[in-house]
């Protein structure tokens, strides 16, 4: 018995929501929808978790004619890196050249995409970031270090 790709990779999201959920119900007190404890958030998410795998595992989102092609390995070290990136710069450079630098980073990845396309891409994104995070919610993290 073979089992389709698509198969395997909803088995897998179950199984890590499955884990997940499981860690956060005998570890963290869940709370309530009034008052979130810490394990709510890690059970939601592995809810969705689990329901998307499902749904994968299942083929509820369709077939797609086109098979794609292997990811490589430069984009898939590019997208993989990018939050590594903005972990180890957030604090010696601030929100802003974090963001930057991870965004460009993963535009990267994309084979088509020209150096500009990734620059406009990462300053649009980096600009709405810090819309949000610095200025909408406030964040507590330097948009520069000094």
């Amino acid at each position: 018995m073979t089992l389709s790709r698509n198969v395997w990779v909803g088995l897998f999201l179950v199984l890590t929501g499955v884990v997940f959920a499981s860690m956060a119900i005998t570890k963290l007190p869940i709370g309530t929808a009034a008052q979130m404890g810490p394990g709510y958030y890690p059970i939601l998410l592995s809810i969705v978790l689990v329901g998307l795998g499902t749904a994968i595992a299942f083929g509820f989102g369709g077939e797609s004619e086109d098979q794609g092609e292997m990811i490589g390995v430069r984009s898939f070290l590019l997208v993989a890196g990018a939050p590594i990136i903005f972990a180890l710069t957030i604090r010696s450079l601030g929100f802003l050249p974090a963001t930057f630098l991870a965004v460009f980073a993963a535009s990267l990845a994309d084979r088509s995409a020209t150096l500009v396309q990734a620059l406009v891409t990462a300053a649009g994104l980096t600009v709405f970031c810090v819309a949000v995070f610095i200025y909408g919610i406030e964040v507590p993290y330097p948009l520069l270090a000094y």
